[in-house]
């Protein structure tokens, strides 16, 4: 998001090519699928408050961000 770019040229390759699908993906796996912004939104947040579990998984992290 944002235009953040992968300093890996493999990653970035597979972002490029998998852009135009994303939009599909979020509907289809809403939990599984988590930008950035989340995840730091989700980060944030757990310093600030804490989380019931140690380990978050992309639901958990879609979760918390949206809270």
């Amino acid at each position: 998001m944002n235009g953040e770019r992968s300093r890996t040229p493999l990653y970035q390759f597979f972002y490029s090519a998998l852009k135009p699908f994303v939009p599909l993906l979020q509907r289809m796996l809403p939990n599984y699928i988590v930008t950035t912004e989340e995840i730091g939104r989700a980060m944030i947040k757990v310093a600030r408050s804490g989380y019931p579990k140690k380990i978050l998984e992309s639901p958990d992290i879609g979760a918390c961000a949206r809270s």
